[in-house]
């Protein structure tokens, strides 16, 4: 029996790691309101709060150019003004509803769509200087239509105010699937109820706090790093007035400035000569304007008086002829803007500030990892970011660098299910089977919820001849993520060297229930008739 492993990235899902969800002592932003009513008002129309939203509503899009293809001219998709994505691809041809945006609308949106309450990223995005329907972020470079990317709390955790995940699925959502739209107030500021009811204390004022505390507000979705790990043990989740770096440790790559990552502004900020020098007094809030929304027309003269605040007594010494050029405009001169490599057609603002324009380095392929801000990382943290990032790149050194201190970790700790896991990947690319199954087991064994660990279990147990153990493991899987096709393909291959051929071929039809253009699943089914 040929069976497939399923060895996706390590790395862990951010929502994971911070959920945000104020289950005890939440407060909708419209609580905030009746006390602080012309801050809400500004907020929201700020894109923070525009983050995400019904797809439909709040509309930006237009309809002229709906109608693309992949860049081989394969796959063809167009867009109703219905939000229903249609899609043909060698003689396939079906349509989905898109269900929900996310992003602010400034550069675009992406579009989430929904199975049995089940989400995932639809393959189009609309872009807002083009006016343009195109791929959406991922996308760019498949030559197969894919309705079944898995969208999960780690991409969505910093577009929406508390997420309603269902424990054990890694797309799975109860209904509604969030409790605002947006980032609203208790994403910055902490759970608003025990406020509200009269105890002043019991909210957090960024621009109060210091250091760390007050910049964690802002890195946790400005700060995405190379890798995020979470703390062992108990560490508490991430919530606004703590540390950051107390929950999850963020991996960079040194001599990489990440200019050009869509939303990497805050390491970016932590690089320029500005902050460094500024004794820990500059941070996000020192230009922007939190609640607010600075027009295009207002954001020369705005943003130059925030550097007059530090700069007044020091002429710009740039030549008059640039000067008059630019309109004595620093952000257009010092804050230039180039193209995102993460999401086509759009452009970030460079945060590093430099005195002349410069094009950002990048880190060696070989690159060591760091701890952001000169935080220290225990071995577990280090390994498993290398294995994340091994996985990620399929790099070879920094594999070798995550086995080596994995190993030893496993060694010191055996019930660490996500050191188990990852050591068990590495052994998988390097052939050692006996060495994998036995850590893909014990990983499931203290963490029955680790999917990936359960369908790689289920491969071992299958190659051992345990068919009846491996379509058990790969039932359990399927139950809170049936759209994961690589657990649903092995479990109708399985089936059907069983003899349980209608129910093979019932497998199948549910893997095309969720992706209906996979080409694996049709011939599969094909086979099977």
């Amino acid at each position: 029996m040929k069976v497939r492993r399923d060895a996706p990235p390590m790395r862990l899902s951010p929502c994971l790691l911070f959920l945000l969800v104020f289950d005890a002592g939440a407060a909708d932003s419209s609580a905030c309101a009746g006390c602080h009513a012309g801050i809400w008002r500004q907020w929201r129309d700020t894109p923070m709060a525009r983050s995400s939203g019904v797809a439909g509503e709040a509309r930006i899009e237009t309809f002229g150019k709906a109608a693309f293809s992949n860049a081989r001219g394969t796959a063809q998709y167009s867009v109703s003004p219905k939000f229903t994505l249609r899609f043909a691809q060698a003689g396939v041809e079906g349509e989905r509803a898109l269900n929900y945006f996310l992003g602010a609308g400034n550069t675009g949106r992406s579009y989430l769509t929904s199975v049995d309450g089940f989400f995932f990223q639809a393959p189009v995005a609309y872009y807002r200087a083009r006016a343009a329907w195109d791929l959406s972020p991922g996308y760019e470079r498949a030559e197969e239509v894919n309705l079944a990317r898995e969208t999960g709390p780690g991409c969505l955790r910093c577009h929406v105010t508390g997420l309603r995940p269902v424990e054990g699925a890694s797309n799975g959502f109860s209904a509604p699937p969030w409790r605002e739209n947006g980032v609203g107030c208790e994403r910055c500021h902490g759970g608003g109820e025990d406020h509200i009811r009269g105890n002043q204390s019991a909210i957090v004022n960024p621009a109060k706090l210091t250091g760390e505390a007050r910049d964690s507000v802002c890195a946790q979705c400005h700060l995405p790093g190379a890798v995020e790990i979470a703390k062992a043990g108990n560490a508490p989740p991430y919530v606004p007035g703590a540390r950051l770096s107390d929950s999850v440790a963020i991996f960079v790559l040194a001599g990489e400035d990440r200019e050009a990552n869509i939303n990497g502004h805050f390491e970016q900020l932590s690089r320029s000569l500005c902050m460094r020098s500024s004794g820990g007094k500059l941070w996000c809030g020192t230009c922007h304007r939190v609640h607010a929304t600075t027009s295009a027309k207002e954001k020369p003269a705005f943003y130059r008086q925030q550097c007059l605040a530090c700069h007044a007594e020091k002429p710009c010494t740039a030549a008059t002829s640039v000067r008059a050029a630019k309109g004595d405009d620093c952000v257009a001169c010092h804050m230039t803007q180039r193209a995102s490599e993460t999401v086509q057609h759009a452009a970030v603002t460079d945060h590093r500030i430099p005195r002349l324009p410069r094009a950002p380095s990048r880190a060696a392929v070989n690159a060591s990892l760091t701890p952001f801000g000169g935080e220290q990382a225990d071995d577990r943290e280090l390994g498993l970011a290398y294995a994340s990032v091994a996985l990620q790149e399929n790099n070879r050194a920094w594999g070798l660098r995550a086995f080596e201190l994995l190993r030893k970790e496993s060694a010191a700790n055996p019930r660490d299910a996500k050191v188990a896991s990852s050591l068990a990947q590495l052994y998988d690319r390097m052939n050692r089977d006996e060495d994998a199954c036995r850590l893909y087991e014990t990983a499931v064994g203290l963490d029955p919820n680790a999917a990936a660990a359960k369908v790689n279990l289920a491969a071992c147990r299958a190659k051992q001849g345990k068919v009846d153990e491996a379509l058990a493991l790969w039932s359990e899987v399927l139950k809170l993520n049936p759209s994961m096709e690589t657990a649903r393909l092995n479990y109708a291959v399985a089936l059907f060297r069983t003899g349980r051929k209608n129910e093979a071929k019932a497998s199948l039809n549910e893997a095309l229930r969720f992706n209906p253009a996979s080409r694996r699943a049709r011939e599969l089914l094909a086979g099977l008739q």
